[in-house]
């Protein structure tokens, strides 16, 4: 699986490869996501935003178009992203319920 990290810094980096245990392709992305960056996860899978990422109507259309099917989140809560538009573009956000769940 192919996932782009959005918000990154050089911790993310180290946790999410430390902890890598499905062979996951990482692409880390220090700019945040939206409108004009969301071309970078082109060929992925998944996307990843961090808290201060706004996913809203346009970002998940974009996310649709480039037949991306998940958004994770690394943040506690959703309301950065427009839970209605990603269910009528039929993108999946998890809901995860504990911290060993990685991607």
């Amino acid at each position: 699986m192919k996932v782009a990290f959005f918000s990154t810094h050089d911790f993310d980096q180290q946790y999410f490869e430390a902890y890598n245990i499905h062979q996951n392709q990482y692409t880390y992305l220090e700019c945040s996501i939206n409108e004009n960056t969301i071309e970078l996860a082109k060929d992925h899978d998944v996307v990843c935003a961090f808290a201060n990422d706004k996913i809203n109507n346009r970002v998940i259309k974009k996310i649709a178009d480039l037949n991306i099917k998940l958004i994770a989140l690394r943040c506690a809560g959703f309301n950065n992203v427009d839970i209605e538009a990603a269910n009528f573009y039929n993108v999946t956000i998890p809901e995860f319920k504990n911290e060993t769940q990685i991607i």
